[in-house]
């Protein structure tokens, strides 16, 4: 059986979780993934940025600093990392 479940900020606790749960032989990977700026990921979260760019600034960005995020998103020169995700596995201890 798999089952999964996406909780922000759960990968650090989950482990202990899962041992708390009375499960055994557990296990778990991060993973991040890492992208060139301006290619396809970092370019669709620039343009999702300048979509929300009033919205942000209505809610106390910078001007300057969101050009500045677009502009660092968009540079071939940097590597853009993306969120780190867990994945766990466990299972049920044998009576």
């Amino acid at each position: 059986m798999r089952s999964t479940l996406y909780l922000r900020r759960r990968g650090a606790r989950l482990v202990g979780d899962l041992r708390a749960a009375g499960l055994v032989d557990v296990a778990a990977n991060y993973y991040a993934d890492c992208k060139r700026g301006g290619s396809l990921v970092p370019r669709l979260l620039s343009l999702t940025v300048e979509r929300l760019r009033e919205q942000m600034i209505a809610l106390g960005a910078v001007g300057e600093e969101i050009d500045e995020a677009q502009r660092l998103l968009e540079d071939p020169a940097n590597t853009i990392t993306g969120p780190a995700r867990c994945v766990a596995r466990a299972q049920r201890a044998l009576e």
